[in-house]
Parts: structure tokens; C-alpha cells; sequence
């Protein structure tokens, strides 16, 4: 294990050095934590600067997304009067719509398969390419639907692969919470299961943008599996999010807790702060997908 962190962080040094962002002559590329620390400013500061410069245009192709949030937790409430015995009695009701989870996993498709319009467009943005009289320079409502035909069944058959895994791993943590009333041992194999918890979800947390760029051939390191089966594609889609992740968790839980500032900011701003962040965390994970393809496949992918 020590071997293969030692490999990694030669192999990211390179890259770095390659593209000439390591600037100090000291620099000692064994230290993981700076390491670390540059990569998320790296994925964070592109993310940022083309959310602040396209917040608008990004809004706009995520409203789909945002409408199926708001049908999928819709409830409305009745209320009626009527008499018993000359009394007047007012009855209230609700109704909340039963396809809450269900909407909520068609508003994730839609999210995923943002990254075919949105990944090239911050790329070419960073670089400075963008074309305002381009229509593919372009972020429009109909983004969220480029190629969601092709890639719809792929990215639902992924997430319920995913789903599944997850599942069976809750269920053993369900069990332990059980036997933690008869047997307190049971109470550290919870803490156990749910530390596994957690690190099977980052490690499979970019399969659904994988099975994307397989269909899509977004970044050109998965055009062999253009034409693969539905199954195929998910069960190479989950593989390959194992190893882009591998020796990533750490780095990848740290990205996260970085960005708790943007939630407080949600609680101080009433919630009105979420109309810049949610396009924002979602380029973070555009970003963050990127650079990890980038890392793992140096010379094959096309994007910068």
C-alpha cells in the first residue's frame, strides 16, 4: 500500500510539473497533504470561476432539475367545512405525491447528464475558447437533455447497481444496530460497517459520470465501450469508478469538508444563497471527475 501512495504521488507530481504549477524549487511532492490541498483549489477555483461568470446560463439548464425537486417533494393541503347536527366542521387534508424517490433519481440523471454540455464548456472557458455566437458554446434549458436518450437507461441501470450495493451494506448495519442490544460488541462493528459505508459511496460515487462519458465519449478514455450493452457499460462503470477512487477517499472526504462554508452561508442567506451554490458543488463534481480521469489516463484524455 505504502508503494502504491508512493507511485500515485510521483505520478501527480509530474502531471503538476508538466503543466507548470509547481513554482516553488522546494517543493517536496512526498507532502500529500500539500498535494491534496492544490489539487481541490485546483478543482474548486475552476468550478467557481465558471459558475460566477455563467451563473445565469447554468441556472437555466438546471431548471428541469430544479422543476422535478419541487414536484418530487410537492404536497398541498385541502381544507373543507361542513355541518353535523347544525355545528359547522371544518376537515383538512393533505396530499403529498407517492414518486418522491422516483423523481428524485430522474432529477439525478438530469444532473449527470448536464456534464456532456457543461465539462467542454468550463474547459474552453478556462482556456479562454468560448465562441458567445456558438450555439455548442452555449448553455441552454434543453443541456440536461443532450444524448438522454442514449444515456438515461445507462446512468438508471448504474445508480441501481449502486443503490443495491449500498443497501446490502445498510442491512448489515441495520442487523449490527439489533444485536447491539444483546451483544456491545456489536456496537463497534457498527462503527465498522459504517465507516464502509461511506468509503464504498466515494469509491462508486463516479460511476454515474463514467457510464456518461462511455456513451458520450466525453473524454475520449472510454470510446471503447461506445457500443457495449446497457450491462456492460454499468458493471465497467462501477469497476472503473473503483479505480479511479483508489487512493482518492481521503481526498475526496477532504474536497467535501472544505465546502462547508457554502452551507452556512445557505443558513445565513435563508436559503436564497442555494441558486449560486447547487450550480456551483454540481461544477465541483464536473471538476472533480475531470481531474481524476486526467490523473488516471494523462496521455488519452482529450479534454485540457
Amino acid at each position: 500500500m505504502l508503494k502504491f501512495s508512493n507511485n500515485f504521488r510521483e505520478r501527480q507530481y509530474n502531471r503538476y510539473k508538466a503543466e507548470g504549477e509547481f513554482c516553488h524549487p522546494n517543493r517536496n511532492y512526498k507532502d500529500l497533504g500539500g498535494s491534496v490541498q492544490k489539487m481541490n483549489r485546483k478543482i474548486k477555483d475552476r468550478a467557481f470561476q465558471f459558475t460566477k461568470e455563467n451563473w445565469g446560463s447554468l441556472l437555466v439548464a438546471m431548471l428541469p432539475i430544479i422543476i422535478i425537486a419541487i414536484i418530487s417533494n410537492l404536497s398541498v393541503h385541502f381544507v373543507g367545512t361542513g355541518s353535523i347536527d347544525g355545528s359547522t366542521v371544518t376537515t383538512g387534508t393533505s396530499y403529498s405525491t407517492n414518486y418522491g424517490n422516483f423523481l428524485s433519481a430522474i432529477g439525478a440523471i438530469f444532473a449527470v447528464n448536464l456534464m456532456q454540455v457543461a465539462i467542454p464548456l468550463a474547459n474552453k472557458h478556462n482556456w479562454g475558447k468560448i465562441n458567445p455566437d456558438s450555439e455548442e458554446d452555449k448553455l441552454t434549458i434543453l443541456s440536461s437533455f443532450k444524448n438522454l436518450g442514449e444515456t438515461f437507461f445507462p446512468i438508471l441501470f448504474t445508480t441501481i447497481a449502486m443503490q443495491v450495493s449500498v443497501f446490502l451494506l445498510a442491512a448489515v448495519i441495520g442487523v449490527c444496530v439489533a444485536l447491539s442490544f444483546f451483544y456491545p460488541v456489536a456496537i463497534f462493528l457498527i462503527f465498522v460497517f459504517l465507516f464502509l459505508f461511506i468509503w464504498v459511496l466515494i469509491r462508486l460515487s463516479m460511476a454515474e459520470y463514467i457510464v456518461v462519458d462511455m456513451v458520450a465519449d466525453l473524454t475520449g478514455v472510454y470510446s471503447q465501450y461506445k457500443d457495449k450493452n446497457l450491462f456492460y457499460k454499468a458493471v465497467s462503470a462501477l469497476k472503473e469508478s473503483w479505480n479511479l477512487t483508489r487512493g482518492k477517499s481521503a481526498e475526496i472526504v477532504i474536497l467535501g469538508l472544505s465546502l462547508i462554508g457554502w452551507v452556512f452561508l445557505l443558513l445565513v442567506t435563508f436559503g436564497l444563497a442555494i441558486f449560486f451554490i447547487q450550480p456551483y458543488f454540481l461544477m465541483v463534481q464536473y471538476s472533480l471527475y475531470q481531474e481524476l480521469v486526467a490523473e488516471a489516463y494523462p496521455n488519452q484524455t482529450k479534454l485540457p
